[in-house]
């Protein structure tokens, strides 16, 4: 039972202590609620048959409701989870329907929910809001205006409703006011609100009848004041009638006045509540920070910015918004804000419309001063708090057929991405410091939520535009501009991974006590001898690879550049740099140690391991609109993942567990299997191919005809990961014929069987494992996790180590790496040893591939791969072709030159969403890239410069498209490698000496012809050139070698620029496909040579470069 001290439903109110009427407050809200004196409570507490009775305060006597539409009980109300007032479980009512609403009578005249002009109100309730659309009111509680018989049609007493606004569902209170002459509506309508689909709100509304100054509301203990905007600023006394109280609807259960959502905890009072009760009624343990800017927090020596959320759409109301995160910049400059991420440290979903929010101080001179800000939504720009510019809200959803939009000339300032807009102001300072503070939505509704370009820039006396910095000044050039896009990132990066570590804290005890136990586990169930000969992991690899090599032959092993080489291309995934080879060089000793640690801590550690991962779990988004598998972009935490060295078992749990952002980088993406008809099955198939070498691909429709797993197996799998029972379609089968001939093959389900979550590999490890490592072995999905990657399941660490192994040595103690089934392990002690290596460190992979590359094994020169070499005899790397990754990567490492392609993104503007466009970002590594084929492959929606990457990265065995996982990929030689290379777009740009490229600077250095060959080998090759190598090179570039400097050189990373206004938007006009058409003449041409060096002398030096590159 449930209540409250009561107050007389009469005009003289009369306290009745609660324990005389046989009824405690459950909680300390209610006792609070009831210190406070209300005349009616509706709580919502109660049984099946009672939940919805109100208590008229006076009498035990509840107050009967009449219940009317889909009205769901019992679902979550508000808790002490957040709010502590609450106990730990509280029940509410739902409103999921039009006209939905309960019903109770007036108990007659005077009663207690009858006001005159002297009488004051009070409505209290818990809300939970739905949708409403904008302009519209959806009721909370009210008297009147129910459409009974006999009641007039506009006889509305009184009523809590919460109107949308702009967006902000705002505190609306309506009356309709009686005078002897005239009736007419009464309305106010707060100035603050909350969001819809944002939880639970705590609000009040209060009110003197005689007073119209008096009605205020306060929203989550927050007081809000607010405006009449029906019936004036006139007093008058509140219509009066015996028609029903009505909860969640009115106006004759009309749909559009039906409250949908939550609501709890309603209470009417016959007073006005003081701002201090109403706070003794909320208490919170996420109360929002202040949203306006503290200049006293913002650093004298940088530019603090603020996201806010959530905001309506296309509204700059921020009542409800609260801070998402806070950095500071070194200068008023940046291209994203800080991605969202979940509690667990995952990439998640930002808010659907954010605010970004800069702020910083400046001295200034007295006098005019001009300001620009570029930004690609609406923004606003303030002097002193002083609103000086405005820019307006983007549009979105165009069709295709609007005109290509002329982008402002940018003079010197950076060009103007598509889709930004540009706002100049002059505004007269004194001599002294001022602030200045930029407010710029990001996202909304049907949009992205990407920033795009973002800066200050400001000038004085007609100097050159500076980017806006408290103390600095940067010229907002180009360069200038790409100087402060690196700092940002900088910042931004490590504000990303301050974030992501307190989201793992939260599981790390989770994580530490499992590593510690599977030491443990470990420990036990080791039988091994330590070997007196062989001290070490390392020299038992060597040792026993030796022992069981053909006549027991030692191969060389590589000289120190070519252990260098070798070393940096599977570590980081790029050649070895001239200042790295030179470091690598200068170690007196040790080097080789010291590369191993030097380049195992490389943060492009991370970039080498996604592309192998993007196959191996068929990472597919597709920046046009889905098709067949498509998948979220999962990459990015892929690629966080290795960053922070996350422990693989975790990596492999998080994966199954499909957390976080599904089309923002998260886990959640590798979820997504569009155009599938059961995407759990897809990923059944993947996760069990990856991590416990099973091949179940037939499985997917009948069972196996080559391996022992049945057409139920793979859909047990698919059952845990889904959650529940799978219902198996008949495009998931083989259908059987009434006659003729019959499948060759067997199915163990039918279609419109039920298949429950199960375990289907108990020769792996027994189903009960579970209960020892997951976290909560109810969930199918956990357990599915648990009994992946549990230390007693050894095939998971096997396969690892065997990945990681086939990886750097180019062979496999079982092959194929991804399919075990009845395959022999050609060395099981050393396969058990680094399985167990793994193991008793954590998990993490960089320790165990630290014993490989310090194995003598790693370091010899590798034998030539082919159909009979013999695993078992091998003690020796397989020689292994560079792969498209790699070799793309290592041509921008050699010329030093950035890949500045196009935005991956078929809508640069970002006027649609994420479903239907995907921006995969500016690519600076070959596993950002995916397939750019759009739907009609129409001209106007190519990317050129980017192409010129893609058609290297396909040429070279790169997917564009991943259906399917993959971990070996097609490595035949074919004629077009070499072309594309020696004469495709992207060797001809890493070849040609422009001002962007850190050759031609070479060219400038070097002192003598041989020194320029020998530093081309070094950064090509990784190796000097021997002397017959040298000689022809050196002869060819010796003619006007003292005079090819014409002028000093100047690096300029901007020489080339692809920039255009071409999207989504416009790409049907002709004239989009005119502007393509000419980018791409332009990406052919390639980069502009530099005319610091005479260009005879030029084109020989690059024909040498060239003839290097494609040796």
């Amino acid at each position: 039972m449930r209540n409250l001290f009561s107050l007389a439903c009469v005009v003289i109110p009369v306290l009745v202590p609660s324990y005389l009427l046989g009824v405690e407050p459950a909680t300390e809200y209610q006792k609070r609620v009831a210190r406070s004196q209300p005349t009616a409570t509706w709580s919502f507490s109660g049984n099946a048959k009672n939940y919805h009775h109100g208590l008229i305060t006076d009498t035990t006597s509840p107050l009967a409701a009449s219940p009317h539409g889909s009205i769901v009980r019992e679902l979550p109300g508000p808790t002490a989870v957040r709010f502590p007032l609450f106990g730990k479980s509280n029940p509410s009512i739902f409103i999921e329907s039009g006209g939905a609403s309960l019903r109770y009578d007036d108990p007659g005249d005077m009663s207690c929910f009858d006001f005159g002009i002297e009488d004051a109100i009070t409505i209290e309730a818990w809300v939970a809001p739905g949708t409403c659309p904008v302009g519209q009111q959806t009721y909370i509680i009210g008297k009147g205006r129910t459409g009974n018989p006999g009641t007039k049609t506009d006889n509305q007493n009184w009523a809590l409703r919460l109107r949308n606004v702009d967006g902000l569902l705002r505190v609306s209170f309506l009356y309709r006011g009686r005078t002897k002459s005239a009736e007419r509506f009464h309305r106010w309508n707060s100035n603050g609100g909350v969001l819809a689909d944002s939880g639970w709100h705590h609000i009040v509304f209060t009110f003197r009848f005689d007073d119209v100054k008096s009605a205020v509301a306060y929203i989550d203990g927050r007081i809000s004041s607010g405006t009449w905007d029906m019936g004036g600023n006139v007093a008058e006394p509140p219509f009066v009638d015996n028609d029903q109280v009505w909860i969640g609807s009115s106006m004759g259960q009309s749909a559009s006045s039906t409250f949908r959502g939550g609501l709890d905890e309603i209470a009417l009072y016959r007073r006005q509540l003081s701002a201090d009760e109403v706070a003794t009624h909320f208490e919170s343990t996420q109360l929002p920070p202040p949203i306006a800017v503290d200049w006293d927090e913002v650093p004298a020596d940088a530019v603090l910015v603020r996201t806010l959320a959530p905001l309506p759409d296309r509204s700059w109301a921020t009542e409800a918004a609260v801070e998402r995160s806070r950095f500071t910049l070194p200068a008023f400059g940046l291209s994203r804000l800080p991605k969202t991420y979940d509690k667990n440290g995952l990439i998640g979903t930002p808010p659907t419309t954010i605010l970004a929010r800069g702020a910083t101080k400046r001295l200034f001179a007295a006098g005019p001063h001009r300001f620009i800000v570029r930004a690609k939504n609406a923004t606003r720009l303030y002097v002193d708090g002083r609103l000086v510019a405005e820019q307006s809200f983007m549009s979105r959803n165009a069709s295709g057929h609007e005109s290509v939009p002329e982008l402002p000339n940018s003079g010197d300032l950076p060009p103007v991405p598509a889709g930004h807009r540009q706002i100049e102001v002059t505004v007269e300072l004194d001599a002294g410091l001022h602030q200045i503070r930029v407010d710029t939505i990001v996202g909304g509704k049907g949009l992205r939520s990407e920033l795009g370009v973002l800066f200050v820039g400001w000038s004085s006396d007609d100097g050159p535009v500076q980017l806006l910095a408290p103390r600095t000044s940067v010229e907002l050039d180009q360069a200038g501009w790409l100087t402060a896009l690196h700092e940002s990132e900088s910042e931004l990066r490590e504000w990303e991974r301050q974030r992501r570590l307190t989201g793992y804290a939260n599981t790390d005890d989770y994580w530490n006590t499992r590593h510690a136990r599977a030491r443990r586990w470990l420990a036990a169930r080791s039988t091994s001898t330590t070997d007196d000969t062989a001290t070490t992991s390392v020299e038992k690899i060597n040792r026993q690879l030796d022992a069981s090599a053909e006549l027991r032959t030692i191969p060389e092993s590589l000289d120190d550049l070519e252990f260098l080489r070798r070393l940096a291309l599977d570590t980081v995934g790029v050649v070895p740099s001239r200042k790295e080879i030179g470091e690598y060089l200068d170690q007196p000793a040790g080097r080789r140690r010291w590369a191993i640690d030097r380049y195992l801590s490389d943060p492009r550690w991370a970039d080498h391991w996604v592309s192998y991962w993007q196959d191996v779990l068929a990472e597919n988004p597709g920046i046009l609109k889905p098709k067949l598998n498509n998948t979220g972009p999962f990459r990015w935490w892929i690629y966080e993942s290795f960053l922070d060295n996350k422990a693989i078992d975790r990596f492999a749990t998080e994966l199954i567990m499909m957390g976080g952002g599904k089309y923002d980088g998260g886990p959640a993406g590798f979820e997504m299997a569009t155009q599938n008809d059961v995407p759990m099955a897809a990923k059944a198939h993947v996760l069990s191919q990856a991590f416990l070498g099973i091949e179940m691909k037939c499985a997917r429709c009948h069972d196996a005809p080559f391996h022992p797993f049945q057409h139920r197996d793979l859909f047990e799998v698919a059952a845990m990961l889904h959650k529940g029972k799978i219902k198996l379609p008949s495009t998931s089968s083989v259908p059987k014929r009434e006659s003729g001939p019959q499948p060759a093959v067997e199915s163990s389900l039918k279609p419109g069987d039920l298949v429950a979550p199960e375990w289907p590999f108990p020769e792996l490890v027994s189903s009960d494992a579970a209960l020892q490592w997951a976290d909560d072995a109810a969930d199918s999905r956990q357990r599915l996790a648990s009994l992946i990657t549990a230390p007693d399941n050894e095939r998971f660490a096997r396969v690892i180590a065997n990945r990681l192994w086939h990886r750097y040595i180019g062979w496999g103690f079982v092959e194929p790496v991804d399919d075990w089934t009845n395959r022999e392990i050609s060395h099981p002690q050393i396969l058990d040893m680094l399985a167990s290596e793994l193991v008793r460190n954590d998990y993490d992979l960089k320790q165990v591939a630290k014993l490989v590359f310090q194995s003598e094994i790693y370091q010899r020169h590798p034998a030539d791969n082919g159909p009979d070499v013999d695993r078992a005899r091998l003690n020796q790397p397989l020689r292994r072709r560079m792969s498209a990754e790699q070799l793309v990567d290592s041509l921008f490492v050699i010329s030093g030159k950035s890949m500045d392609t196009e935005p991956l993104t078929l809508d640069p503007e970002g006027r649609r969403g994420s479903s239907t466009f995907l921006n995969l970002g500016l690519p600076n590594r070959g596993w950002h890239f995916t397939g750019l084929s759009n739907e009609r492959d129409r001209p106007a929606l190519a990317l050129p410069v980017a192409q010129s990457v893609v058609d290297v990265l396909l040429a070279y065995g790169w997917r564009d498209a991943r259906p399917n996982p993959m971990t070996i990929r097609e490595e035949t030689a074919t004629v077009l490698q070499p072309m594309v290379l020696a004469n495709g777009i992207l060797g001809n740009r890493t070849c040609r000496l422009s001002d962007n490229s850190r050759l031609t600077e070479l060219c400038h250095q070097v002192a003598s012809p041989e020194e320029l060959i020998e530093e081309v080998f070094l950064r090509v090759l990784s190796r000097r050139p021997t002397s017959a190598e040298a000689a022809p090179f050196v002869e060819f570039v010796t003619s006007g070698f003292e005079e090819r400097r014409v002028s000093e050189f100047q690096y300029d990373p901007f020489v080339s620029v692809y920039h255009s206004a071409v999207s989504w938007s416009n790409h049907l006009s002709a004239e989009a496909t005119r502007i393509k058409m000419e980018l791409e003449q332009k990406a052919r041409r390639g980069d502009p040579p530099t005319q610091s060096l005479a260009d005879a002398w030029r084109e020989r030096a690059e024909d040498i470069v060239w003839a290097i590159l494609n040796s």
